[in-house]
């Protein structure tokens, strides 16, 4: 799943993410990427709707900006949906996430807000972790393993020594098996273009809480489990289309329905035709916001193609 936009020039880009921080607490979010979230309270300075007519960014970042002032949070609540979800997503100023607000529907509402920033760069791999792998991660990606691991060796002291072991064990081969799965199996229903990136944003979601949830000995409980997973995609997201951010919105909602619908799963039913299933109702979106408008069906509803002519694939047999 590789971004189009100039901002990636790997298949998993490494992006310099956004930290919420106030202008008070900036230098002592910046010497410990890993503080606790309560004492990362930004000042809102504004709110945003507006039209959706024209979502392309505008790159332009007036010269009169302070260098701490740049960033939007969108908070995306799916309200319209049987599951209690909520995701927040952050990016930088002038690319368009300011005016989130107009792709409001019955299934999602977006909120966004303007911020005091600052950026922060990789966390360190953990020793016993393969530097190029952590590397791979944008560092919210990496800031949950650790938080994760740290929770696990909390649970159980005796079972786990550090967080390199947590992360070898549970979490890297799991990651990087879901991402493959993804791409994969998206391409099965929709070949290649945005359609694709957007459905394995879905894919990556349920595949990721499967992958997880199967493994003998893990110990975090389905809320826990589905809590990272949301995280994990969410963070995803906001790496790969860090300059797109209607995109990037789009794929983290597919893949935060993905693995709410794999948690509530009691068969473990494969997740690509089980998220292919749920186009038609709007819960799953593979409709690109940067494209023309496509064709609606009598519904109202996105006319998905055809399934693939060959069988599904198990995953679970891999």
């Amino acid at each position: 799943m590789r971004s189009t936009t100039p901002t990636s020039n790997r298949p998993f880009a490494r992006v310099r993410l956004l930290l919420l921080c106030t202008a008070a607490a900036l230098a002592a979010c910046q010497n410990d990427p890993l503080a606790p979230e309560s004492a990362l309270r930004p000042q809102v300075l504004s709110l945003h709707g507006g039209s959706c007519a024209d979502v392309q960014p505008s790159r332009v970042l007036p010269s009169s900006t302070p260098p701490t002032l740049g960033g939007v949070r969108v908070t995306a609540s799916y309200t319209g949906l049987p599951w209690d979800i909520m995701q927040q997503m952050l990016f930088p100023l002038y690319y368009g996430a300011e005016r989130a607000a107009c792709f409001n529907s019955p299934e999602v509402s977006y909120l966004a807000e303007t911020l005091y920033v600052a950026e922060i760069g990789e966390i360190p791999a953990p020793d016993g972790v393969d530097a190029e792998w952590w590397a791979t991660l944008s560092p919210r990606e990496q800031k949950a393993l650790l938080r994760y691991a740290e929770e696990m060796l909390r649970l159980y002291p005796d079972r786990y020594s550090r967080p390199s072991n947590v992360i070898n064990q549970f979490f890297k081969d799991s990651m990087l098996r879901s991402k493959v799965q993804a791409k994969v199996r998206a391409a099965d229903f929709f070949g290649s273009g945005q359609e694709t990136e957007l459905f394995a944003g879905g894919i990556y979601g349920c595949t990721l809480y499967q992958n997880f949830i199967r493994q003998a000995d893990w110990v975090l409980t389905n809320k826990q489990t589905l809590d990272l997973v949301i995280e994990l995609v969410t963070a995803f997201a906001e790496a790969e289309f860090v300059t797109r951010p209607y995109r990037s919105l789009a794929f983290g909602r597919n893949g935060a329905i993905g693995a709410a619908m794999a948690a509530q799963d009691a068969f473990g039913n494969e997740c690509g035709q089980m998220l292919f299933n749920s186009i038609p109702s709007g819960r799953i979106t593979v409709t690109d916001p940067y494209a023309p408008t496509p064709p609606l069906a009598p519904g109202g509803r996105y006319t998905p193609p055809p399934p693939p002519d060959s069988p599904p694939l198990d995953w679970r047999d891999q």
